[in-house]
């Protein structure tokens, strides 16, 4: 839910992507520290977002 810049987060998201596991991202206030790390997962395509339960059920669908 929330990951800094630089984060341990970031490092699973990383290794999730690179064998081939889901990422998904909630975005937080675009004014915290907290969420600048979900943010640029979001921005560079390192995960898909994520606002409610339907939408992860869908990813997990697929």
């Amino acid at each position: 839910m929330e990951a800094r810049w630089r984060s341990g987060a970031l490092n699973t998201a990383h290794h999730a992507e690179t064998i081939a596991r889901h990422v998904a991202a909630v975005p937080g206030s675009i004014h915290s520290a907290n969420s600048a790390g979900c943010h640029r997962l979001l921005r560079e395509g390192g995960a898909v977002l994520v606002s409610d339960a339907a939408e992860l059920t869908e990813l997990l669908a697929s």
